[in-house]
């Protein structure tokens, strides 16, 4: 009977945490999906720290609401109701009488618990400020070290340990105070049962016997109670997760999906219609205070190559954040193949757009996954293939392990990175290229590969290069020089080169550079 009685209890608990944590990790996974799906502000308000201690952390704390709670809540509610008709039989008064005092003892601490829900959310606030703090100051190692800021940085953490001890024993010490009632309440319990069972032995109507069996009966209930009461207390902690968890589902993103409009296959035509746009207004109004474009026109016809100019902060990077609606404009439009870009899913846009950027993303994986984002449907064939069609085969030879090479982010040089993003770009096979500063940190002889790749990518697809230095964009058909977000010329490379434009003295004070 020990064995079988064993047995049960391991499949009990194998089954609740089989429940437990397939509930969990499904909604881990639904909240990814969710956070993923949000524009860039949201990302920008919250850190990625913040964001892992929510998902991850508030969703941990529900494990045992989803494993335990239903379960016991019923074996125990199944316990109380039983000794309470039990203890009925002996005397309906202390059945009735018993069957009350359950009833204002769990709703009680029920009500007290309540007030511990707003501890612990505050608790967990202070949490995920602290684990937001580590991820940023963590993968900023280099720059803290080098600025000296290490004891700033540890005065910081001090600060934010110490709301988050002052927060957690707040809520602590609440819940030890529900704990000081909850054993009063008990005892209180006890001595009823005690004084009930003594006045009827006194008064010759049960035995020392039955006395005692009463007496077992009113502490046997307690254990259930208790019970109980911890699921309560636990309940109110996966509350607070709770809360949290539904704040984050109800994030709205400003981007909303346009109504799965498809576009035409092959190059896209770009048009920017009168955009405007600021990252500190709200939907369909413009800061008076700089924004970052303000009526852009412009027109880039499928299979042409657009070469954007600027200083930093002119608003080069926004025209292509746009384009993959991580924002949408307050004003104007933008049009790909005569279609708003805000009647186009954000799904269908990234799909034919394809961006290579300065800063890769590089994942601790093989650089076969990190070429194919981990999608093993690309087979290894067309990844090499895609690596000769660009003429990287001459590097890819140097690496020590073909495709399976172990990567981790600072295992390549910034050139490097940039020839696993432009595979990434030519397997994706986008009708829109854009390069944002992509080769602003090469070597010469790296970019002698990139500009080779570059070529070959170009071919046939609608392109924006974004850069600083003219040698990028000397293949380029048209030029767009943006000043503090507004179009200052505009034009084919050929004439703008040819007349008294700030391109042409731009390129006259680039060729004195190189002379000299």
């Amino acid at each position: 009977a020990a064995f079988v009685l064993r047995g049960v209890k391991v499949g009990e608990n194998y089954l609740a945490e089989l429940v437990a944590w397939k509930a969990t990790n499904a909604l881990r996974v639904d909240l990814v999906r969710h956070c993923l799906a949000l524009d860039l502000s949201f990302h920008l308000q919250h850190t990625p720290g913040e964001l892992i201690e929510r998902i991850d952390g508030d969703v941990g704390i529900l494990n045992n609401f989803f494993s335990r709670f239903v379960l016991i809540l019923i074996t125990n509610a199944l316990i109380a109701f039983g000794v309470i008709g039990i203890l009925a039989t002996i005397d309906w008064r202390m059945g009735l009488l018993y069957a009350i005092f359950a009833g204002l003892y769990i709703v009680a601490i029920f009500w007290l618990n309540t007030a511990t829900v707003a501890n612990f959310v505050s608790a967990r606030e202070a949490e995920a400020a602290l684990f937001g703090f580590l991820e940023e100051r963590l993968s900023g190692t280099e720059d803290i070290r080098t600025s000296g800021a290490t004891g700033y940085v540890l005065r910081q953490l001090t600060i934010l340990m110490r709301q988050r001890l002052f927060k957690r024993q707040h809520a602590e010490v609440v819940q030890g105070l529900i704990s000081i009632v909850r054993m009063i309440l008990y005892v209180v319990g006890l001595l009823m049962g005690l004084g009930f069972a003594a006045i009827l032995y006194l008064q010759g109507q049960i035995t020392i016997g039955t006395a005692y069996v009463i007496f077992s009966y009113v502490y046997l209930i307690w254990g259930p109670l208790t019970d109980l009461v911890y699921q309560f207390s636990d309940f109110q902690q996966a509350l607070a997760s709770l809360r949290r968890v539904a704040d984050l589902f109800a994030a709205k993103s400003m981007v909303v999906d346009g109504p799965r409009v498809t576009l035409p296959p092959g190059p896209l035509d770009v048009r920017f219609a009168r955009v405007s746009f600021s990252y500190d207004a709200p939907k369909d109004e413009i800061a008076e205070k700089a924004p970052a474009l303000r009526d852009i026109s412009f027109h880039l016809a499928p299979g042409h190559t657009l070469g954007v100019l600027g200083q930093t902060g002119s608003g080069k990077s926004t025209l292509t954040r746009l384009l993959f609606r991580f924002y949408d404009p307050q004003q104007g439009q933008i049009l790909l193949n005569g279609v708003d870009s805000r009647e186009v899913t954000v799904d269908a846009l990234c799909s034919r757009i394809g961006l290579v950027t300065q800063d890769v993303q590089l994942f601790h994986a093989s650089l076969r996954d990190n070429i194919t984002f981990l999608d093993h449907t690309i087979s290894d064939a067309t990844v090499l293939e895609a690596i000769q069609e660009l003429g990287l085969g001459e590097w890819f030879a140097r690496l020590p392990h073909g495709l399976q090479t172990q990567l981790q982010a600072d295992s390549l040089s910034a050139g490097e990175a940039q020839l696993i993003a432009l595979t990434r770009a030519f397997l994706q096979k986008p009708d829109l290229l854009i390069l944002d500063e992509a080769s602003s940190r090469l070597d010469p002889r790296t970019e002698m590969f990139v500009q080779r790749a570059l070529t070959r990518l170009l071919q046939g697809r609608t392109a924006i290069i974004i850069a600083h230095r003219l040698q990028t964009v000397s293949l380029v058909d048209d030029i767009l020089i943006l000043v503090n977000g507004e179009i200052s010329e505009y034009g084919t490379r050929a004439e703008l080169a040819g007349s008294t434009s700030h391109y042409a003295r731009l390129l006259e004070t680039d060729s004195l550079a190189r002379s000299s």
